[in-house]
């Protein structure tokens, strides 16, 4: 359960190797930030009429597919909702589920163990980055241990919100550099330091598809982030560029943040990883059902 989107991934598993398969993913534009501001990040009325109407499609889906093992998360927009309890009342009571509302530190840990499970980045130390609708997790990682997380409260929805006025990209990043700096994470960062860094998030995955490659290059996101706070460029421009429909209203402050992230942490290149938090999820739901 996002701050943008609610997803659900179904899969098959080996029961002995942990190995799984993909069989059928889900995904809403619940939009649970909409409306919330630095001041006041309150889960509104229609945000819970939406999240209640796709948490009962995604309901049905198990049903129909036999499911019983499941497990239901909340990341950052519920984490910081002073109404969450309420809001999770509502979900239990008229939908039937139970929510995990993850820390920033285990939506982290686990968006690094999904990414594991994609690309070979347990022989290195691997540096993650994670950009969702309402925070950045951060991860450096060696071996399968997680050596260093953090989250920080920015994210594509929320800096739009809270950037939507203005309209000034200068104002963003200076947002962004105090809430950078103030963490002392580039400084972390470079003291554990990383081999590789990997980006997992939406933003990272649509930005990766329009610069056609597997991997981006800090001179390939430089030429996207001009292209997009230039003339002509916002959500309009965004669609000309290849960005999908869903995604354009917020991939301005998606990649102004990604620019910010790879200039404070000294990033050149950032592969791209299909996996991210639902597949950690997935991992580690199998993995205690081993033991």
């Amino acid at each position: 359960m996002g701050t943008n989107s609610f997803k659900m991934v179904l899969i098959k598993a080996h029961p002995d190797t942990g190995r799984f398969l993909s069989i059928d993913r889900l995904r809403e534009p619940v939009l649970l930030g909409r409306g919330t501001t630095d001041s006041n990040r309150s889960i509104f009325p229609d945000s819970q009429s939406r999240a209640i109407s796709a948490l009962r499609s995604f309901s049905r889906s198990l049903q129909t597919h036999q499911v019983h093992d499941s497990r239901v998360i909340a990341t950052s927009a519920v984490r910081e909702a002073p109404n969450r309890a309420e809001f999770l009342a509502r979900v239990r009571d008229e939908v039937g589920l139970q929510v995990d509302v993850l820390s920033g530190e285990e939506e982290a840990r686990l968006i690094y163990l999904g990414v594991s499970q994609c690309l070979p980045v347990r022989d290195s130390a691997a540096l993650v980055v994670d950009i969702g609708g309402g925070s950045t997790e951060f991860v450096v990682g060696n071996r399968g241990e997680v050596l260093f997380a953090a989250s920080l409260k920015l994210g594509h929805v929320c800096l739009t919100e809270m950037f939507r006025r203005e309209g000034r990209i200068a104002d963003m990043r200076g947002h962004v550099n105090a809430v950078l700096k103030e963490s002392a994470l580039a400084e972390r960062v470079r003291e554990l330091g990383f081999d590789v860094a990997v980006g997992s998030s939406g933003t990272v995955r649509s930005i990766g598809k329009v610069v056609g490659g597997a991997a981006i290059g800090r001179r390939e996101l430089g030429g996207v982030v001009e292209a997009l706070c230039g003339e002509g460029g916002g959500a309009e421009g965004a669609r000309q560029m290849g960005f999908p429909k869903r995604r354009a209203g917020t991939i301005v402050a998606g990649a102004v943040l990604l620019g910010e992230v790879f200039e404070a942490l000294g990033v050149a290149e950032m592969r791209v990883s299909e996996y991210a938090l639902g597949e950690g999820v997935v991992a580690e739901m199998l993995r205690k059902g081993r033991e």
